[in-house]
């Protein structure tokens, strides 16, 4: 603590001087300022001294300056230029006013000059362009103005610290900020022109969301009605079905095999998964799905979603994601596989019933729905029963043809009984092959409606 002693300028053989973060006080002696024998640093940081820099005298051979952190006042001395190897300079914490002085340009060696949190007014030097090694500048935190030169070290301004100072700009001529109440004219005008704008663009989308609504009540009801697919992973399906277990398979059909699954949400599933290696499984695919995207039946099983994806193998899958029905099918039941609890089978009402809701399925695929369809494989094994056998048996789509779809094959009719009827179709698909089909399981006579 205390002042720094005069005598210190005598020390003629002294190469480098560090007497920072001590509580020394006072001014700086102009003795310690020519030593010319200073090769290293000359460090008086984190201490009390006031007053003015002195003129720099004879140090010339000094690399490092650092008089941080102290209460310095007055201006920066020109004669820093006296120092030819200068590499560092640190005067920044203080309380130094006045201009930047144009004589810093001519320390050709300087590499970090920090002047940040002081008083300094003016502009920034253009002279400081000359340093063309220098790699970090930090003139924030003062009252500079004016244009921010655009060579040297200012060509990349990550390595130029200038905040703090609001009257910079980035070229010549400034705009003049003008007095407090033309910055708060400004914000008024800025704010209302962003409420004129806010204003504007909720108009706009408040009448295109009114046109939405407008498009929407004039589609038909059956689109309004269609609900978006649930998007569903390949990897949920393997969780849901226990990677796709033997245990859980509810059929195998002629292009894949049917599980049953448990999503994460506890909705219970059955996954149709097409055997992409036979021939004619991909547009089997899409024939169901667009089959089941335009249909919508009590009585026909209701499509969920579907997944068009790859396996852990990079193999492609693809499966459908159908309603879950407890109750078995009709061969089961036909077959006596399933029973009432107490032991009977359906009986001829029940069958009846059944009867009844499968043909009113097929009249709405054949008649009502959007794209006509016809089933050409209806048999007991694709007639599903849920809960309640006789409220709602469901039809199962697949597989199926649409009126416009041209074949030039026999469409075989499969029941469980061993028969076989064929219908040579050229230019569509006769709608009398699901009556006939509806009359074989039932075992009665084939004869379509009029």
């Amino acid at each position: 603590m205390g002042i720094i002693p005069t005598g210190l300028g005598n020390l003629q053989s002294l190469l480098s001087m560090d007497l920072s973060s001590n509580q020394l006080n006072g001014s700086i002696p102009m003795e310690i300022l020519n030593l010319p024998t200073l090769r290293i640093v000359l460090n008086l940081s984190m201490n009390s001294l006031s007053g003015p820099i002195p003129q720099i005298g004879r140090l010339s051979g000094v690399a490092s300056i650092d008089f941080s952190r102290n209460q310095l006042d007055g201006g920066i001395p020109s004669s820093f230029s006296n120092c030819l190897s200068l590499q560092k300079l640190f005067l920044n914490r203080n309380q130094l006013s006045g201009s930047i002085p144009n004589a810093l340009g001519e320390v050709r060696a300087l590499e970090t000059l920090d002047l940040s949190t002081n008083r300094l007014s003016g502009t920034i030097p253009v002279e400081l362009q000359k340093l063309q090694v220098l790699r970090l500048l930090n003139l924030s935190y003062n009252d500079l103005e004016g244009a921010i030169p655009s060579g040297g070290v200012f060509q990349n301004l990550s390595d130029v610290y200038l905040e703090g100072n609001e009257n910079l700009c980035m070229q010549s001529p400034c705009v003049n900020h003008g007095e407090g109440r033309n910055v708060r004219r400004y914000i008024i005008v800025a704010i209302a022109v962003a409420l004129v704008l806010c204003l504007t663009i909720g108009s706009i989308l408040y009448i295109k969301s009114r046109k939405v609504k407008v498009a929407s009540s004039s589609l038909s009801p059956s689109e309004q009605l269609k609900p978006l697919a649930p998007m569903i992973s390949y990897d949920e399906l393997r969780l849901a079905t226990e990677e796709f277990n033997q245990e859980n398979t509810l059929g195998v059909g002629s292009f894949g095999s049917v599980y049953k699954g448990n999503l994460s949400h506890g909705t219970t599933v059955a996954v149709k998964v097409l055997d992409t290696l036979r021939t004619g499984s991909l547009k089997s695919f899409f024939a169901e799905c667009e089959a089941m995207k335009n249909s919508r039946h009590r009585n026909l099983v209701k499509l969920i979603t579907s997944c068009s994806s790859v396996d852990f193998k990079n193999n492609d899958f693809r499966a459908l994601v159908y309603e879950y029905l407890c109750n078995g099918s009709l061969e089961d039941w036909i077959k006596g596989k399933r029973k009432h609890a107490n032991g009977n089978g359906l009986n001829l009402m029940e069958r009846l019933k059944i009867a009844i809701d499968v043909a009113c399925a097929l009249d709405y695929l054949h008649n009502d729905s959007e794209i006509p369809v016809v089933h050409c494989d209806l048999k007991p094994s694709n007639i599903l029963l849920d809960a309640d056998i006789v409220r709602n048996p469901s039809v199962s789509l697949s597989p199926t043809l649409t009126r416009n779809e041209k074949v030039e094959h026999y469409i075989r009719i499969k029941t469980h009984k061993p028969i076989a009827l064929r219908f040579w179709v050229e230019s569509g698909v006769s709608v009398l092959c699901g009556w006939a089909q509806i009359s074989l399981v039932l075992y009665l006579p084939v004869k379509p409606p009029p």
